[in-house]
């Protein structure tokens, strides 16, 4: 779980990160929704980014996460290790499909095991900001969900 976001994050290149909405389609099929928010990691209060994938039906997945440093001097204000950031800039995200969940019992306890689909290339259509907004509320994220 991400700490709260600082200032320097969301006042630094981190800043216009926080609460992206982009559209996912995959073989031009509408897939979900990525969203987005900006927490802070560590003593610098580096910017980390929480990214949490809305299906079509409403579900949302297990928050993950992406990490550099923005700090550092790089085309894109970004640093190496930004690997979903630097994905969704070229316009795409590899990920995975559908989370299933799989109950089973072991001695005499019931557990939950998340399973992710398999591995999916899906475009990635970044929203405005005004569409962003309108899109967050509709598909009901809360800060929680990161």
């Amino acid at each position: 779980m991400p700490g709260p976001p600082s200032d320097d994050a969301h006042g630094g290149p981190a800043h216009s990160w926080h609460r992206r909405v982009w559209v996912l389609s995959a073989a031009g099929a509408f897939a979900g929704h990525l969203a987005c928010v900006v927490g802070s990691l560590g003593r610098r209060r580096e910017p980390w980014l929480w990214f949490v994938v809305v299906r079509p039906d409403g579900t949302k997945e297990s928050a993950f996460e992406d990490y550099g440093s923005f700090w550092e001097e790089r085309p894109g204000g970004r640093s190496e290790g930004w690997c979903t950031a630097d994905e969704l800039d070229a316009g795409y995200l590899d990920h995975h499909g559908q989370e299933t969940s799989r109950r089973s019992r072991v001695l005499g306890r019931r557990w939950a095991t998340v399973v992710p689909g398999a591995a999916c290339r899906y475009d990635a259509t970044l929203l405005g900001p005004g569409s962003a907004r309108k899109r967050w509320a509709e598909l009901g994220l809360v800060d929680g969900d990161f």
